[in-house]
């Protein structure tokens, strides 16, 4: 039996990306970010994940 990959899609302005799902650690609800002073403009700031600070990034922005 062969097996099939499978893919987490998500979508950037007009375009459509897609992430090999083994590679996804989770996907999370939406939630407040703290702004970061002097931040690169992709870079929209920190959310807390479990304690853990976690950069949230613009994909358009990032990727052009």
């Amino acid at each position: 039996m062969t097996d099939k990959a499978q893919f987490v899609t998500l979508g950037v302005a007009d375009e459509l990306f897609a992430a090999p799902v083994e590679r996804v650690h989770e996907i999370l609800d939406a939630r407040p970010v703290a702004r970061l002073p002097q931040a690169p403009a992709n870079l929209l700031g920190m959310i807390d994940v479990r304690g853990e600070g976690v950069p949230v990034l613009d994909l358009r922005l990032t990727l052009g």
